[in-house]
């Protein structure tokens, strides 16, 4: 709590010295203000060569609190045997890595086949990638999408290209199907478009961009043949030292990785991996390290991309409050859009230098608001407060427990809504903070501080009305 008695006199010099005085905040490089990100993306999963990744990388990485994302081989995945009493690859995955353990499923194609000739086997002869709407195409693109939703009940967002040989034509159209990234991440070599950095066998750094309509292409580190041929000790520490770049340099170490056991191209040993994961969970415990699924990275950067934080202390509310300004250089779209239809996506880390303020109001307990929201996922760390939440929903304040004054408890008999049916605009009387108009399926449609919202634009039929975040509703019908 604040100080009182004794430094009450002080306090209220430095709440006249700092009234509406702005505070130093930005959003992290990575989430709770670690210095370096990681992510592990297990290829080829479906393969029987790869069946160590049930076997043994999910569960070892899920005893340590740990997510990863894998790549599933849609045309393998579909076939029915025992995967650890379940029925298929697909069964295992979903009931068990995704529902319980918090692992993503990726799209790795359908068949694994090149999407592009590079004159070497397997990618000599004409590939699926570079041709449109050719039987091969269709397969590689949309059949293992479907597949994968079908087979999992979960649409893949991100694109593993077999070999890591893509098109910018099949990135063109995984971009209109809603994906938000792909392992593509190259430089000029001749055959690819130049992207933001150098991207085979690199780090992305921390503010690596998307393209305009926010499609990433990022870049990957390959645990190859060479690697699997190492001592134990000798594979941990290639696989530590990603980790070690990453924390460093402040990168994001995206880690590729294929089959956890004994065979297989660029297998990692068991013990190997178990040490490997033991060493990044020392770090994520540290603080040092975030481990995401590659849709919680990229739904963290395309904000951090575009927004930017602005805060403030005001001594006569006695509250700090942050705003939000865009900037759309790099990515054009609206933020709110793109991440609604996403399943697995994460909030950003608002950082604030509170260090003048620590006298005023404790951090620890403080109450922290975003509408009509109370955000309790916050830290506090060397005199910074680290705030998780999603910048679109709108600005917050940050108060000491003390100086909340509790916010008045209404019913809906303390509003009218009127008129209701309505082909227009529907008022709201009553004291007003906050309205939330929801279609039937119960997609947000309209959030606004105003007392009344404009049905014109939707089409006739039932919707519900939220007044002030009430869990009651208010059947509304636009005739």
């Amino acid at each position: 709590m604040k100080l009182h008695l004794l430094f009450a006199f002080s306090a209220s010099l430095v709440v006249q010295q700092l009234d509406a005085q702005v505070l130093s905040s930005s959003i992290s490089n990575w989430k709770n203000g670690a210095a370096g990100a990681y992510s592990i993306i297990h290829d080829d999963y479906g393969n029987v060569g790869v069946d160590g990744i049930w076997q043994y990388a999910d569960t070892i990485a899920y005893n340590r609190g740990l997510k990863f994302t894998f790549g599933a081989i849609s045309g393998d995945c579909e076939v029915n045997r025992n995967i650890n009493g379940f029925s298929s690859p697909y069964a295992y995955a979903k009931d068990v890595m995704m529902a319980l353990h918090d692992h993503e499923i990726i799209n790795h194609s359908h068949t694994h086949s090149c999407a592009i000739n590079r004159g070497w086997s397997p990618c000599n002869a004409t590939g699926w990638g570079e041709i449109q709407n050719t039987a091969a195409w269709n397969t590689e693109l949309n059949t293992s999408h479907n597949s994968i939703t079908n087979g999992t009940g979960f649409q893949p967002r991100y694109f593993i290209f077999p070999y890591d040989q893509f098109t910018d034509l099949a990135n063109i159209e995984l971009a209109n199907k809603g994906y938000i990234g792909s392992r593509t991440g190259w430089h000029v070599d001749g055959f690819h478009n130049p992207f933001y950095k150098f991207g085979y066998e690199e780090n992305d750094e921390n503010l690596f961009r998307c393209q305009s309509d926010g499609f990433f292409r990022t870049s990957v580190q390959v645990f190859d043949d060479n690697d699997a041929g190492l001592s134990t000790a000798a594979q941990t520490a290639v696989l530590n030292s990603v980790v070690d770049a990453a924390i460093a340099n402040n990168e994001w170490g995206n880690r590729e990785l294929h089959n956890v056991g004994w065979s297989g191209w660029g297998h990692v040993k068991v013990t190997a991996y178990r040490d490997h994961l033991n060493y990044v969970q020392s770090k994520v415990n540290s603080g040092e390290l975030w481990m995401p699924t590659v849709s919680e990275m990229l739904t963290y950067q395309i904000q951090k991309l575009v927004y930017i934080p602005a805060s403030a202390y005001n001594g006569t509310d006695k509250k700090i409050t942050t705003t939000f300004s865009e900037d759309h250089s790099i990515y054009s779209g609206n933020v709110a859009s793109y991440l609604s239809p996403l399943t697995i996506k994460v909030p950003v880390t608002v950082e604030i230098d509170v260090a003048a303020y620590t006298g005023l109001i404790d951090f620890q307990n403080a109450v922290i608001k975003q509408g009509a929201q109370t955000i309790t996922d916050f830290v506090l760390k060397n005199n910074k407060l680290y705030v998780n939440l999603y910048p679109h929903e709108g600005s917050f304040t940050i108060q000491d427990p003390d100086d909340v004054v509790s916010a008045p408890v209404y019913t809906l008999d303390d509003f009218e809504v009127f008129p209701n049916p309505s082909a227009g605009i529907v008022n709201v009387s009553g004291p007003v903070t906050q309205l939330q108009l929801f279609s039937s399926t119960g997609e947000l449609l309209i959030e606004s501080s105003e007392a009344k919202i404009d049905l014109q634009r939707f089409p006739q039929g039932v919707y519900f009305l939220s007044i002030n975040a009430s869990s009651a509703w208010v059947k509304v019908v636009k005739r």
